[in-house]
Order: structure tokens, then C-alpha cells, then sequence
């Protein structure tokens, strides 16, 4: 997704949540941050790197997402709304493959 190259990561990242549970695997590629193969038969899980843990850590960290156990998977909070709106105001839309976020949206 070469449009949102100039956009930072955390944005992108954030971007891809909403009220509803989302896997952070599923976050990523919505993002255009997934640069790992899928999980295939012969292997059973997808790890991510130490990049992706550290922005899903500064997400977690700073309540803009949190872990649902009832959705298995991190929602976006009322502060990642917030972040969500400054992001939005500093460097326009960031759509991403789950979560567009039309003008006037904020």
C-alpha cells in the first residue's frame, strides 16, 4: 500500500481497530504492516516481530487499545478515538483494509 508509506506506523496500526475484537495478525495486514507468511499446515503459529510487538506494546501501553477476552482481540478505546481524531487532523485519512475513516468523520 504505497499511499500510506508516509504515514506513521502507530497511525496506520490504530487505524485498523474499532469497537469491534480484532486479531492482532488481522490489525497488521489491515494496515499494510504484515510482511510475514501465512500460517500454514506445517506451521502452527505466526509469530510477530519485535517491531510489530513493540507498536502493538506503545497501542496497549498508552490506552488506545485494549485486549477483550470476550472478543478474543483489542479493541480501540475512547483515548485511541482521541489519537485517532489528532492523527486524523495532522495527515488527513488513513484508510486502511478494515477500518476507513471518511472526512468528517472525526
Amino acid at each position: 500500500m504505497p499511499h500510506h508509506q508516509s504515514l506513521p506506523d502507530t497511525y496506520r496500526l490504530l487505524a485498523a481497530f474499532s469497537g469491534e475484537p480484532t486479531n492482532q495478525i488481522e490489525a497488521f495486514k489491515a494496515a499494510g504492516l504484515w510482511q510475514q507468511p501465512d500460517a500454514s499446515p506445517q506451521r502452527e503459529r505466526v509469530n510477530l516481530t519485535d517491531y510489530q510487538r513493540a507498536l502493538l506494546r506503545t497501542l496497549s501501553a498508552n490506552g488506545w487499545v485494549r485486549w477483550v477476552s470476550w472478543g478474543q482481540g483489542y479493541v480501540l478505546t475512547g483515548l485511541g478515538e482521541v489519537r485517532l481524531d489528532g492523527y486524523y487532523e495532522r495527515y488527513g485519512p488513513a484508510a486502511t483494509l478494515r477500518a476507513p475513516r471518511p472526512p468528517g468523520n472525526q
